[in-house]
């Protein structure tokens, strides 16, 4: 709920870096903090996530997704 309603971000950035310590390959927390990152303007470290996802996935909905967030990316 946090990241639809846009509250709380650097809280729900920590919960997520925490939950990637239980869950390394889970591409949608990967994602989801990508996209939090975008939101506090750290656009190189939503890079280095979703850059993989983008190139890499076995999910052609995630691979999309990651792709049209990078292409936002580099227009910061």
């Amino acid at each position: 709920m946090n990241v639809v309603r846009n509250e709380d971000v650097d809280e729900t950035i920590e919960l997520l870096k925490r939950a990637l310590n239980i869950s390394r390959a889970n591409q949608r927390i990967i994602f989801t903090l990508g996209q939090l990152y975008m939101r506090k303007e750290r656009f190189a470290e939503a890079r280095q996530l979703l850059d993989p996802i983008a190139q890499n996935s076995p999910n052609p909905e995630m691979r999309q997704q990651a792709g049209s967030a990078v292409g936002r990316y580099q227009a910061q």
